[in-house]
């Protein structure tokens, strides 16, 4: 018979309370209920918190809200919204960022990494760009100083890993922008740029 899967938050209630008090507990009315047992096994039916107390229970990993996680399934990113036993809510990484129920067991964690670089490849294709590729106009900021902001003037991909030229003569190779600096508007939401100011 196959173990019930759980958190390890869950397993550390159910192992540590007996069968009896956990039947009496799931048979209370919701006011008499302690809340963090309640919100712990709330999902499970009587059935299954049996199984869970007398075969055993698989632990799998758990998730907080806020954390980023990657659906092997379907291939696409999230933020944890909500989070449960066998499923997540989550707010998809997409053009809409709408919410969806994804399972546990298809998912697992995001690195840092991996979710920067969705983000970014959503930002610049929303603008039918490459990762990176920047225009004339585009403003970045400097994240080192919260004041500091540059205007690219020409993006040169030719010259080794590319080159960015900036509105004041200073320039940078790519890789370096892509550490200490952000887009904050891109040329094509610029109004001031209407009759090619930058020309």
């Amino acid at each position: 018979m196959n173990k019930i899967k759980v958190t390890q938050e869950q397993a550390d209630v159910i192992e540590s309370t007996s069968l009896d008090d956990l039947m009496e507990w799931f048979y209370m009315d919701d006011d008499d209920t302690d809340s963090n047992m309640y919100k712990l096994l709330k999902e499970f039916n009587v059935e299954n918190l049996a199984k869970a107390k007398i075969i055993g229970c698989e632990t799998v990993d758990s998730y907080r809200e806020n954390e980023y996680v990657f659906n092997t399934k379907f291939g696409n990113y999230g933020k944890v919204i909500e989070t449960g036993s066998s499923s997540l809510q989550v707010k998809v990484l997409d053009y809409v960022r709408h919410n969806s129920t994804w399972f546990v067991k298809d998912v697992r964690r995001a690195t840092k990494e991996e979710v920067n670089k969705e983000k970014n490849h959503l930002l610049f294709s929303a603008y039918d760009r490459k990762i990176w590729e920047l225009k004339k106009g585009d403003i970045l900021r400097d994240k080192r100083f919260i004041s500091r902001f540059q205007i690219v003037n020409g993006f040169c991909p030719e010259i080794e890993g590319g080159e960015v030229f900036f509105h004041n003569g200073t320039y940078g190779c790519l890789e370096n922008i892509k550490k200490h600096y952000e887009v904050v508007c891109f040329a094509e939401d610029r109004s001031d740029l209407k009759g090619d100011l930058y020309a």
